[in-house]
């Protein structure tokens, strides 16, 4: 979702309003048409009817006893017909009788929630109503703001008893089939709205949004329409629900991306005669080892995951599908493949690039997870022009053999062995780093993740070059994946050390 649509009353605020009031007109004993009110808002479980619960007693029972949708309720007392609710519940020729009995309260208007009783079609008293918002509510909208959420207030509430406690896009004075209607017009805007209510005057709206949430304890109704419940007396764990959520989407289709590239690759070797049947039915245990492990580590966690900081670049998602889709045309002129071959490795990478762009662009990425996937494309667009450069600008296997990749070779006696072009390449493709994190110690830490992915790629280069293999493509592969693995192992110690230390 990227719209969260609240309810006010009982759902921002607490459960049970506060009676702070009670006005009766001339005429009209307090005592009696108090407890005349309480015996019909007995029958629901509105907060406005809970604020009432104190004054019920036997003198008086409530029969057909009814809800007037977007203005109060209704019931019979003894021979009377009592209506309460909103200013709509006062016939057009006693309104201004009725607004005039608020003048008599003790309570300034604009501080309190007005409730209008009814008896035979004549105005009889008013009462004061204070709601106070739950705990955390403030912080919580404050979150869900900070996650790029657009957050609306729709209440039935006059306007300026809704906006008196300082909440966003208060939409004041709002029937359900307003409310309703005000969600489809979100929906069919293009935007998917979260609707977090509790009364019957939300299932409405509820079915209209992409997905709802009731407050547990509230009305049957909305609790049947809504697609969860909010259990306890707090909303201050919804930003971290919907992080979750977002977290538990982003594994799914991360894996189905990772077992798609995998699957593909795998397959692509295969046909070629480069991967042992013995062999791939190992790797492909490993495939699915790693998804089941990415979907448990994610089941698992006990604690609130982390709301994610926006990084704030809109260049990043085809930056990185950029720099993945180039490695495709570099490996295969690079590893001077067949062309059915080379074809397959292009646009393998040219879909992978796009892959990655879809799910880059439709998240907010830590600088953590962007600083990674830029080591993945543009690092490894860098690595390969490095590579291209140290194996004397031209291919890197010739006439059989994999060049850069045997004990005496460039990669063999190691980046620090000499002057390459693979350390200026790898300097440069560092620098979006700096762009994308924005904490007080990104000179330190984009200085330390130099050196940790020169470190770990020196090491994995090593480690590949002095690997036997009769085969060079096999020997151009390994050297490749080996580098970007060590690279970006590299890069994520040694920031994350820096982060560490530096708190």
């Amino acid at each position: 979702v990227d719209t969260v649509v609240f309810d006010k009353t009982g759902t921002l605020g607490e459960e049970a309003m506060e009676l702070v009031d009670f006005v009766a007109a001339p005429g009209f004993d307090r005592n009696a048409l108090r407890s005349m009110v309480a015996a019909v808002e007995g029958a629901s479980q509105h907060p406005i009817a809970r604020a009432f619960r104190d004054y019920a007693g036997t003198d008086f029972v409530a029969r057909d006893v009814r809800l007037l949708p977007g203005a109060g309720i209704s019931g019979m007392v003894g021979n009377h017909a009592l209506r309460l609710g909103n200013l709509s519940v006062v016939p057009e020729a006693g309104k201004a009788m009725a607004e005039g009995l608020i003048d008599h309260a003790s309570t300034e208007r604009g501080q309190g929630h007005p409730i209008y009783v009814v008896i035979d079609e004549q105005p009889a008293g008013a009462a004061f109503l204070r709601e106070t918002l739950r705990a955390g509510v403030l912080d919580s909208i404050s979150q869900l703001e900070a996650m790029g959420l657009k957050c609306h207030v729709m209440t039935g509430d006059r306007a300026e008893s809704a906006s008196r406690h300082g909440l966003p896009g208060v939409e004041a004075g709002m029937l359900p089939e307003e409310k309703a209607s005000r969600v489809k017009a979100l929906e069919e805007a293009g935007q998917r709205v979260l609707f977090v209510g509790d009364g019957i005057n939300d299932s409405a709206a509820m079915q209209e949004a992409s997905a709802a949430l009731a407050i547990r304890g509230g009305a049957q109704m909305a609790m049947e329409s809504a697609d969860g419940e909010i259990p306890g007396a707090s909303l201050i764990n919804l930003p971290a629900v919907i992080a979750r959520s977002r977290a538990a989407v982003t594994t799914i289709r991360g894996n189905l991306l990772f077992a798609a590239g995998y699957n593909v690759i795998g397959i692509a070797l295969a046909a070629c005669g480069l991967l042992h049947p013995v062999a791939a039915s190992l790797v492909m245990l490993a495939s699915s080892f790693t998804v089941t492990w990415r979907a448990l580590r994610e089941s698992g966690s006990r604690k609130a995951p982390r709301v994610p900081d926006a990084t704030g670049v809109g260049w990043l998602a085809p930056v990185v599908a950029i720099g993945l889709a180039l490695q495709g045309p570099l490996l295969a002129w690079l590893g001077n493949f067949p062309a059915p071959t080379a074809a397959g490795i292009i646009l393998l990478f040219a879909a992978a690039g796009l892959g990655l762009f879809v799910v880059v662009a439709t998240r907010n990425l830590d600088p953590e997870a962007a600083n990674i996937l830029l080591m993945v494309s543009v690092g490894g667009v860098a690595m390969l022009i490095g590579w291209w450069a140290d194996a004397g600008f031209g291919p890197v296997v010739r006439e059989g053999v994999c060049l850069c990749n045997c004990a005496n070779s460039t990669m063999g006696l190691g980046l620090f062995a000499k002057l390459n072009w693979m350390d200026f390449a790898m300097v440069g493709a560092s620098l979006p780093m700096l762009v994308v994190n924005q904490e007080s110690n990104r000179w330190i830490c984009w200085f330390a993740g130099i050196v940790g992915m020169l470190v770990g790629m020196e090491a994995a280069m090593v480690l590949s070059a002095n690997i036997p293999t009769a085969n060079p493509h096999i020997s151009f592969f390994a050297g490749y994946g080996s580098m970007l693995f060590g690279m970006v192992l590299g890069m994520i110690l040694a920031c994350g050390a820096v982060r560490k230390f530096s708190k």
